[in-house]
C-alpha cells in the first residue's frame, strides 16, 4: 500500500485563474490535502459532498464541514482542507468590484 500523501497546492491567485475569478471545486479523497497559500479573507469554502476538515493559520479551532455547510475565511494565511474520508470543496473568492 502506498502511504504517500497527495497534495493539491493552490494559491488564492491560482484559484482565481481556474474559473475566471469566481470559484473552483476540488475533489478530496483519502489523503488528498488542499493547501491554499495564502488564503484570502472573505473567501468561502463550501462542502458540496461528504465531510471536510478545515484549518486556517492563526485560528486555534479546526472546522468540520458536512455537505451544504460553509466557512468564510476571516484572516490571511495558509488554509488546509482534507476529506474525511472524502469530500468536495467549492472555493469561491469574494467579489471584487472592477474599477
Amino acid at each position: 500500500m502506498d502511504n504517500r500523501r497527495s497534495k493539491i497546492n493552490r494559491s488564492a491567485l491560482e484559484v482565481e485563474v481556474i474559473l475566471g475569478n469566481h470559484a473552483a471545486e476540488f475533489d478530496l479523497v483519502g489523503a488528498d490535502l488542499l493547501r491554499l497559500d495564502p488564503g484570502q479573507p472573505g473567501a468561502r469554502v463550501l462542502c458540496t459532498t461528504g465531510t471536510l476538515w478545515l484549518t486556517q493559520q492563526g485560528d486555534l479551532n479546526d472546522h468540520l464541514l458536512k455537505a451544504g455547510q460553509s466557512f468564510v475565511l476571516d484572516q490571511p494565511g495558509t488554509v488546509l482542507a482534507q476529506g474525511l474520508p472524502s469530500g468536495k470543496a467549492l472555493i469561491s473568492l469574494p467579489y471584487k468590484e472592477k474599477r
